[in-house]
């Protein structure tokens, strides 16, 4: 058993990064907040900080039952983090190319067939 020092997390080895310089090969540091610091700069913690200020689920659609399924939503030039997104409205805004015209275009589309 291990505990991750920054979000707590408590489990079995193969949770948590591999390092080579400790006796049991791992870190105290687990493949989330790895995963999350690597990517976006951010620990466990925070993304669950922003998950909260969300309302607990998704930014967009407000889902809350896909946690393990959330992603970091970040503006692809800038790097900037702008909110947590179920996977399903990750994936929409990116095949739009973060293109808010294009966004705008589909709204209206949609509207029109209603």
């Amino acid at each position: 058993m291990r505990e991750c020092k920054h979000c707590g997390l408590q489990g079995a080895l193969d949770l948590f990064v591999t390092s080579k310089d400790s006796k049991d090969g791992r870190r105290n540091c687990c493949w989330v907040c790895q995963s999350l610091w690597g990517k976006y700069r951010m620990r466990r913690p925070d993304f669950d900080r922003m998950l909260t200020r969300q309302g607990g689920g998704c930014a967009i659609c407000g889902r809350t039952d896909t946690w393990r399924r959330m992603s970091v939503d970040h503006d692809h030039v800038t790097g900037a983090v702008r909110g947590i997104l179920c996977d399903t409205c990750n994936k929409g805004i990116g095949m739009f190319g973060d293109d808010t015209e294009r966004v705008r275009k589909a709204l209206t589309y949609l509207s029109s067939h209603d």
